[in-house]
């Protein structure tokens, strides 16, 4: 499945082992990964980590690809793509070129749960993205205690049955969407940034906004203006979160866009 939260920008794309069952035992599909790529798959040997890594790229270069072709009306070849990762861990994508590997200007956020990959992408230097999957399922206590901050610990406690189970998951989710926005992930504390769904959460199955309050703290200073724009929705058994942290400008444009269904 491909789609956007919005024209042009804002691009996502969620897909499945199912596509391509060898991934589920650690093995590229054909013609996926590029030299570079294959030589730091054959590091890896614990199988999940050789999954979780080859969904990330798999549904990563499609989505990329995908968007590409749009733009230009070029269908490059997923191994001449390359997904890399930057010291502070925040992956990019680099296209083969006649001149070697050419960056492209594209923030990139790749996140995975079990058999499913998800990812999404802004074309441009102007904002950063953070996306996150997440499998509904019941959390201890403990967690929420020490990782949320009062606000949500409240909506926690207010919520009951299913609907504990994907708040839960669905506040989680957007922290992580957030502070992978802000690339620093979990390195920041997770109460840096607070996550609020004043409308329940009644499995919505189109994206819909929440509340997100932060501390400027997590910002480089260069970015102390900018601001978050969030967004959640279920698909089958997880919870996925979208943020996109640019300046207020960028944020009016994309909210002033209707969201598809």
């Amino acid at each position: 499945m491909i789609s956007t939260i919005n024209q042009p920008r804002l691009h996502w794309l969620l897909q499945t082992t199912a596509a391509a069952p060898e991934l589920a035992g650690g093995i590229a599909p054909p013609e996926l990964l590029h030299p570079i790529e294959a030589a730091q798959l054959d590091r890896f040997r614990v199988i999940k980590r050789r999954r979780d890594w080859l969904l990330g790229r798999w549904t990563a270069k499609h989505l990329i690809r995908s968007v590409l072709e749009s733009e230009t009306g070029i269908r490059h070849p997923l191994d001449a793509m390359v997904i890399q990762a930057d010291p502070d861990g925040a992956p990019f994508a680099s296209l083969t070129t006649t001149s070697g590997l050419d960056r492209l200007l594209i923030s990139l956020s790749i996140s995975h749960s079990e058999h499913s990959g998800f990812c999404a992408c802004w074309p441009g230097e102007d904002a950063q993205v953070g996306a996150d999957i997440e499998l509904i399922e019941p959390r201890d206590w403990p967690l929420v205690e020490t990782f949320f901050t009062a606000n949500e610990q409240a909506q926690v406690q207010a919520a009951s049955g299913n609907e504990k189970d994907i708040l839960t998951t669905a506040i989680w989710s957007g922290k992580e969407a957030m502070l992978k926005a802000t690339r620093t992930g979990l390195r920041a504390d997770t109460r840096q940034v607070d996550c609020h769904f004043p409308n329940g959460v009644a499995s919505p199955d189109r994206w819909q906004p929440f509340q997100a309050r932060w501390d400027t703290a997590i910002l480089p200073s260069a970015q102390s203006h900018f601001i978050f724009r969030t967004e959640w929705r279920v698909i089958g058994q997880h919870v996925l979160t979208l943020a996109l942290l640019a300046a207020p400008d960028t944020i009016q444009r994309y909210s002033s866009m209707d969201i598809p269904n």
